[in-house]
């Protein structure tokens, strides 16, 4: 009696027959080799034949008829197509199989050198393991194959992206799933990122901020005056004026130091030659310069004026005069014009929250008075900075003002490094109120801050421009024309630069020269006073009458004859020294009505008082 059909529309296999010998059947070749191969139709079961049509056919196909595997035409009723997911094999269910094999059964036994040890069949050979997934995937495929053959769609095996491939075991790890701490990392790392793209924003906008508070003018003429163009190709020279407005906007006047900064093409040296306000020079024909506009006048020219001061070059001709005649006198080309007033040096100060400078000896001015008490670094106040920038009659420094202009440019330095410090960069507030200063306190040809921060911090060896001891009869310095030529020559060709000039002795009484004047009333006095002083080796040069009475006695002085007054004050104890800052060449006694009639040999001054005995220290 036939079998009846599978569930699936196939019948069982038969059982097999006691008298029959076995044999190797296609199926048995096919399960050894790791896939499974339909078997062979019986010709008394009519198969189930699934639909391969889609579910809406038309119903009179229903009834059509198809073929057996021996000819014989059976009826074929409607199935519909089912979606089966088939999975692979694992491992171990075609082990299984295999040894479910009659064949593998009766295999003969293995040799000793055929056998195989425990742990290769457990964990598999490398070289057996690689050929069952590829026994496995072609497993699969066929099965594929002969579904789609029966109008079955096999649905996809899952595969996870995120697994790693097969080990050697052949079986598939677990997903692999990031970690929290990794992901708090990412996070983290996301969010340093951004904040490093916002300062450096917020530093770029700062910056940009403060370099176009900076007042720019042109001043870099025609090379006049420069020698060997060619030999100074690369170089760098930047003429360094401090001005001196006084407070009041649009009003500077003068230069207060003059300074030219050389780096060689290489930049592996660096010089500052200083030049004396009052350096006598022959001023060439300028271009008129309108300081409260900070601007030319168009059209408008100053004549060229021989024996005439350096500073005056800046006051009728501004930046472009000026570099004109710093070239005239050294010789460099310049290139760059940057021109700081000493008025603004408070405010800046003040705007950045104070600085710290360095000073090698203590800054006790004569008339200034005690400006920095100790040496080495220490804070500085808006009020003291400008002290400290205008500090020019310190005892015990050398001629030519190198100290001073050392002094200007560290605290112009320290003001700039806070400007450009991330606390003032980041705080929008703080980059406001800084404007303002660096708007009054600025002028250049083009430079920024970064530049000027650059340039003033890296100084180097400073040297004065050498000349004479004492003014002439205009009261200018005039330059001693050989040592001055030997130092330029040495900067432009960057040989060994000449010894410098040291500090100046202390003024003996015959250096001393004084106008002696009579407002205390009583006649005959001013040449009674310069007779006594004559005797005790000063000099004398104008002996008359005050214009008008007076009760002090006063040594009235300029900054360029401190180191007289000294003396002179020390010869008459009830004279009181005044300064003059603003004049050169002027040394007086006036005799008041306090005078107690004592005049003596000039003292020393007390040690004290006298920062070149103080303990040195050495500034970076």
């Amino acid at each position: 009696m036939p079998a009846t059909a599978g569930p699936r529309g196939r019948r069982p296999p038969p059982e097999p027959d006691a008298d029959a010998q076995p044999t190797t059947s296609d199926a048995d070749v096919a399960g050894r080799r790791g896939r499974r191969r339909a078997p062979e139709p019986d010709t008394d079961v009519q198969p189930a034949t699934v639909d391969t049509q889609p579910a809406g056919r038309r119903a009179d196909d229903v009834g059509s008829r198809a073929v057996g595997a021996h000819g014989t035409d059976r009826s074929v009723a409607p199935v519909e197509a089912r979606t089966v997911t088939v999975p692979a094999r694992s491992t171990a269910e075609r082990d299984a199989t295999t040894s479910a094999d009659p064949r593998t059964a009766d295999a003969p036994a293995r040799g000793p050198a055929e056998q195989v040890s425990p742990r290769r069949t457990a964990r598999g050979d490398p070289a057996d393991t690689g050929e069952r997934l590829r026994a496995d995937r072609i497993d699969e495929t066929l099965t594929r194959l002969t579904a789609a053959h029966a109008g079955l769609v096999l649905g996809m095996h899952d595969r996870d992206d995120d697994t790693d491939e097969d080990d050697d075991t052949g079986e598939r790890p677990a997903p692999r799933r990031t970690r929290p701490a990794v992901r708090v990392g990412r996070c983290v790392v996301a969010a340093l990122a951004l904040l490093l793209v916002l300062v450096a924003g917020l530093g770029w906008v700062g910056r940009t901020r403060l370099d176009g508070a900076l007042i720019t003018v042109a001043a870099v003429n025609a090379p006049d005056g420069v020698l060997d163009a060619a030999a100074q190709t690369g170089d760098e020279n930047v003429l360094v004026l401090a001005t001196d407005s006084g407070g009041s906007a649009g009003a500077t006047t003068r230069a207060n130091t003059v300074t030219v900064l050389h780096r060689d093409a290489r930049g592996d040296r660096t010089v500052a030659v200083t030049l004396p306000p009052d350096l006598e020079i022959t001023r060439p024909p300028c271009e008129r310069w309108d300081a409260r506009a900070d601007a030319y006048d168009i059209g408008q020219t100053v004549p060229a004026e021989p024996l005439t001061t350096f500073d005056s070059a800046y006051a009728v001709g501004g930046p472009r005069c000026a570099t004109r005649a710093a070239q005239q006198v050294t010789g460099l080309a310049i290139t760059r014009f940057v021109a700081v007033d000493l008025a603004a040096t408070s405010a800046l100060v003040e705007a950045v929250g104070g600085v710290q400078v360095c000073v090698e000896r203590p800054v006790l001015d004569s008339v200034l008075g005690p400006v920095v008490t100790t040496a080495g670094t220490g804070p500085l106040n808006g009020a003291r900075a400008a002290s400290l920038v205008r500090a020019a009659d310190v005892r015990g420094e050398p001629a030519g003002g190198a100290a001073l202009v050392q002094r200007q440019l560290r605290v112009l330095a320290a003001a700039l490094a806070r400007a450009l410090s991330p606390s003032m960069l980041l705080h929008p507030g703080r980059v406001n109120g800084l404007l303002p200063a660096l708007h009054t306190a600025v002028v250049s040809t083009g430079t920024g801050v970064a530049d000027l921060l650059a340039m003033s911090s890296g100084l180097g060896d400073v040297r004065a421009v050498p000349t004479a001891p004492q003014a002439n009869s205009r009261g200018n310095l005039e330059m001693r024309e050989a040592d001055a030529k030997a130092l330029f020559t040495a900067v432009r060709t960057d040989a060994p630069l000449p010894a410098a000039d040291q500090a100046a002795d202390p003024a003996t009484t015959s250096e001393v020269t004084a106008d002696v004047l009579n407002a205390s009333g009583r006649a005959g006095l001013a040449a009674e006073v310069a007779g006594t002083l004559g005797d005790l080796g000063f000099r004398t040069a104008e002996v008359r009458n005050a214009g008008q009475a007076a009760l002090d006695t006063v040594v009235r002085f300029s900054p360029d004859r401190a180191e007289q007054a000294r003396l002179l004050t020390g010869a008459v104890p009830s004279a009181n020294a005044v300064p003059d800052p603003g004049s050169t060449g002027v040394l007086q006694l006036v005799l008041g009505r306090s005078f107690d009639g004592t005049v003596r040999a000039a003292t020393a001054p007390e040690p004290a008082a006298d920062p070149a005995t103080a303990p040195a220290t050495t500034c970076g």
